[in-house]
């Protein structure tokens, strides 16, 4: 593991004392009773409220998961016992201020089916609540617990949301509210499978990815996006999902001729207009005036500072390095003379 699970304890309390806006969890556990009240009366199915309590956890946990790795500055957990340690220790402590005891079950002994190869078994942990801030002001009714309500469900779907809250499960805002969309080095990652499963392929990851981000779009707005392919079939790959998400545009390469200076860009707009053009790629070799702002500036500053700088040779340095030397107590240190730190010629 990464960290002990001491140290995770320690950094979801520091956490939860950091947080200012406590207000939020507490004011969720108090009105989640009523919530999964008005539920019940709207659907009058446990099995139905079950679902969309899971679904509302899921939403909520998209969302949460981009705070949590803000606040607390974790990073890729190297295998699934971690990631139960860091929900236990970290995550529910900095939202809830309570840690559930986590029990890590081994993997069971793989299935053999009859008419296919044995399957190979997934990892899992169990997540025991010796406290549940949700159920602190509630009291269930038998008919609910043996009609078989789960009244925590909510908290399931978080964990899920935020595991499986990837860029290329596409975004959760709602259809129209952005005027426009920039994106820089993100295309190329959801090309890449991390997961045999079909939803982690790259095209299904690129297909939600433009479909949602079409419907999140505003009518008529812009997208552009600049990527690194690395092949002619990545980029066909990328502009034919974007048309069938609805997207019109193209792709433009500025410096198409410069290995250094080469951009792919990927140019969408959404809605039909007839005076919508692709803007016009910078041609021909990159020139010495068109270099980045911040690399001449970087050069500018080089300069500045090899100008500025004292030679660390000069007659006041050595005089003073001899009177340290003396201070010191070491001998065989030379007299001061008019002759002490002169510049001789380089030819005699």
């Amino acid at each position: 593991m990464a960290a002990s699970v001491k140290q995770y304890k320690v950094i979801g309390e520091e956490l939860w004392k950091g947080r200012s806006e406590k207000i939020n969890a507490e004011l969720f556990a108090l009105t989640y009773g009523a919530l999964v009240v008005q539920l019940i009366q709207d659907y009058e199915d446990y099995d139905e409220v079950n679902k969309q309590l899971e679904k509302m956890g899921y939403n909520i946990g998209t969302r949460l998961i981009e705070d949590f790795l803000a606040r607390s500055g974790m990073g890729r957990c190297s295998d699934f016992r971690e990631v139960g340690e860091v929900i236990a220790k970290v995550g529910f402590k900095t939202f809830l201020n309570i840690t559930p005891g986590v029990v890590h079950a081994p993997p069971p002994s793989p299935s053999v089916n009859r008419q296919s190869n044995p399957t190979p078994s997934q990892p899992s942990f169990i997540l025991t609540f010796d406290e549940n801030p949700l159920a602190e002001f509630v009291e269930l009714p038998e008919e609910a617990l043996e009609g078989g309500l789960w009244f925590s469900n909510v908290l399931c779907g978080v964990i899920r949301g935020a595991l499986e809250m990837d860029i290329g499960q596409g975004f959760g805002f709602r259809p129209g509210s952005f005027d426009g969309a920039i994106s820089i080095s993100v295309l190329q990652w959801l090309l890449n499978a991390e997961t045999s499963h079909p939803t982690s392929s790259p095209p299904h990851r690129l297909t939600r990815f433009f479909t949602t981000l079409h419907s999140a779009l505003k009518n008529p707005s812009r997208a552009v996006f600049q990527f690194y392919p690395s092949s002619d079939d990545q980029i066909q790959l990328i502009t034919s999902i974007a048309q069938k998400a609805g997207f019109g545009g193209g792709i433009v390469v500025d410096y198409p001729n410069s290995k250094k200076a080469r951009k792919v860009f990927l140019c969408l707009y959404v809605g039909q207009q007839p005076t919508q053009k692709l803007p016009e790629a910078l041609d021909g070799e990159e020139e010495q005036d068109a270099k980045v702002r911040f690399e001449r500036r970087r050069e500018r500053e080089k300069s500045r500072s090899k100008s500025k700088r004292k030679s660390v040779k000069d007659r006041d340095w050595i005089i003073k390095k001899k009177e340290l030397y003396r201070k010191r107590g070491k001998e065989g240190v030379p007299n001061d003379s008019k002759y002490t730190g002169r510049k001789r010629r380089a030819v005699f």
